[in-house]
């Protein structure tokens, strides 16, 4: 890869003019199944995206999604694509597929990422851009405590995070992130290669304990904690030694605005 190159894919910048098109894209939301074809792109997203299980959605070559962020009762809404069944989102060099921030400049933050549970081994993507994806901060968990009260916890995730899920992801870009790039739980094994994890919020990529995904070729540089993250045990104070890490390049991560 190029680091030239790659950077080039990230989009606007704080200093693009604001466009006076009012277009941003073909307005989707709710349940999707069958494709969603290129003729239709760029696509805005409105509301939560879902593929449901047992259903298959084919995203062709060439698409981007743009999800719009929300505004209620003046509190920001970011919006997520949840994946139950499986998506298969095969782009190419020429043509890559795209999801990413639907605003006029965009934001690391601005979409709430792809969540993917217990989907099927078949959910692919090769060829993708993530960008401007996953705020830091911005899901939680809450539960009711014994004395009545609301305890928050809040989740690590990624543009994209892995519920007992095994998915290939080879020759991808995770940009400007606003968290992880990606995480995986602690039943995730996704196989993922030859792919970029680059000025992220978080780490490059998130690992619980037991999760074995299998991580090479990549480059993984310049987010804002560890390159490639290995969550411990807990009272663990033996490193894993049985991640599968071949040929990767990690370097300048912990960077600094």
């Amino acid at each position: 890869f190029s680091l030239i190159i790659l950077m080039s894919l990230n989009g606007c910048s704080s200093s693009d003019p604001i466009s006076v098109d009012q277009f941003r894209g073909n307005p989707i939301e709710g349940e999707l199944t069958g494709v969603l074809t290129l003729a239709g792109s760029p696509y805005l997203v409105v509301d939560t995206l879902r593929v449901l299980a047992n259903e298959t959605l084919v995203i062709e070559a060439g698409v981007e999604i743009r999800f719009d962020l929300l505004f209620e009762a003046g509190v920001e809404r970011a919006l997520p694509f949840e994946v139950y069944g499986t998506l298969k989102a095969i782009g190419t060099p020429e043509a890559p597929i795209t999801f990413t921030s639907g605003r006029r400049i965009p934001d690391s933050g601005d979409w709430d990422g792809i969540w993917i549970y217990n989907a099927t081994e078949s959910t692919q993507f090769e060829y993708c851009r993530f960008l401007y994806g996953a705020k830091w901060g911005r899901r939680y968990n809450y539960s009711i405590d014994r004395n009545g009260q609301i305890d928050s916890t809040l989740f690590d995730y990624g543009m994209i995070t892995l519920f007992n899920s095994s998915p290939t992801i080879k020759k991808s870009w995770f940009l400007a992130g606003g968290f992880h790039g990606l995480h995986c739980d602690l039943n995730s094994n996704p196989i993922v290669e030859s792919s970029v994890f680059f000025d992220n919020a978080g780490n490059g990529i998130y690992v619980q304990w037991t999760a074995n995904p299998v991580l090479r070729y990549n480059i993984i540089s310049e987010n804002r904690d560890y390159g490639v993250f290995c969550r411990q045990p807990l009272n663990s104070i033996e490193p894993r030694d049985d991640l599968l890490l071949d040929y990767n390049i990690i370097w300048d991560n912990f960077s600094v605005d």
